[in-house]
């Protein structure tokens, strides 16, 4: 029998969403439905599955079998080993629906994960100093493009303003207005790029 892995799951609280799994169990009863459970049926579904949960690992589902079938929505038999035993798809698939559980209620709560969890922003660009400072780059660029830019579109309508401009001069003004903003189109793109990551 292959071994499994627990370190990941709320069994070894070290689930996806620990935190947030404590604040909302900090509004389950120790016992009995949660409080207006018609008006809160996402906390009350977590309740149940919750228990359905604690079957399954410490109990090998000897009492919820059918109960973990109707609120998980998949057959843990079918994924048990020979002996009954838990296996990694069951496992990981039990954890992936207390995850569902867990979003489903703590949005119904009004919990956010900003309380409870600290949420990484960090663009994907920017995970390491190299990519921070290809972004940095890219942004200074696309900055520099956009400020060409815009001091050759104050002199263009200068000039078109100027009734003395001959028509050939306000065509080469308009080829050069049409490539910076080409220019600036390029550097917005490869901004956006190293963001990303890419």
């Amino acid at each position: 029998m292959a071994e499994v892995n627990y370190e990941n799951t709320y069994w070894s609280n070290k689930g996806k969403y620990e935190a947030l799994s404590a604040e909302l169990n900090k509004l389950v009863p120790s016992s009995g439905e949660v409080e207006n459970a018609d008006d809160n049926p996402a906390l009350e579904t977590l309740r149940i599955a919750s228990n359905c949960y604690y079957d399954l690992y410490n109990n090998g589902l000897w009492n919820h079998a059918e109960l973990f079938e109707k609120v998980f929505g998949f057959d843990p038999g079918e994924l048990q080993g020979d002996d009954d035993s838990l296996t990694q798809e069951l496992i990981d698939r039990t954890e992936t629906k207390m995850d569902e559980f867990i979003i489903l209620a703590a949005h119904e709560q009004h919990l956010s994960e900003s309380k409870a969890e600290t949420i990484d922003i960090t663009p994907r660009g920017c995970m390491t100093a190299e990519g921070t400072k290809r972004v940095a780059q890219a942004q200074q660029e696309w900055e520099d493009a956009t400020h060409e830019l815009a001091n050759y579109l104050k002199n263009v309508v200068d000039e078109i303003f100027d009734r003395d401009t001959d028509k050939i001069a306000k065509a080469e003004y308009y080829s050069e207005l049409q490539t910076l903003i080409g220019i600036r189109e390029v550097k917005q793109e490869a901004f956006i790029r190293a963001v990303v990551g890419r």
